[in-house]
């Protein structure tokens, strides 16, 4: 009997022990401001929807974690820059990746390279997790889609 009884006293305990840890959890929520973000992008047109670019319904993650208007990428700047896998990103980082793309690593290819980058290989976007994907740190920007590690330029 006490057994029982002690199985239904330190279980509990356990799992506060093992979720203590977690800066982020369950119970957080999203800042108004990052659907306002992604409502603002999508009203000055910053993403146009293409075959390259595909509207996704909305991700409502654990706690904080998700967007409202999440899009499938599978090439940026119309198509001439391929992404490999394709990645699950919020309106406001899909036209700051345009832009930086076109302002910067393509003029920056031509002048050291000769050609222009024809490819991203992509290690991660869209992930509910915290930085550097440790439990206890402060919440990624992964998380909302504002995130995209770069493994190579092709």
């Amino acid at each position: 009997m006490t057994r029982g009884v002690f199985r239904y006293l330190v279980a509990p305990l356990v799992c506060v022990g093992l979720l203590s840890g977690c800066r982020f959890d369950m119970f957080d929520r999203r800042e108004p401001w990052r659907a306002q973000a992604e409502e603002q992008c999508l009203a000055e047109k910053g993403v146009t929807v293409s075959a390259y670019v595909q509207p996704m319904s909305a991700i409502d993650g654990r706690g904080a974690c998700g967007m409202e208007h999440p899009f499938k990428v599978s090439a940026f700047a119309d198509g001439a820059v391929e992404v490999s896998p394709r990645a699950t990103l919020a309106c406001p980082m899909i036209r700051n990746l345009n832009g930086w793309l076109e302002e910067v690593v393509q003029p920056a290819a031509m002048a050291w390279l000769g050609q222009p980058v024809a490819g991203i290989r992509q290690m991660s976007s869209y992930s509910c997790r915290g930085m550097n994907g440790s439990a206890s740190a402060k919440i990624s920007e992964h998380a909302f889609g504002n995130a995209l590690d770069i493994g190579a330029f092709v």
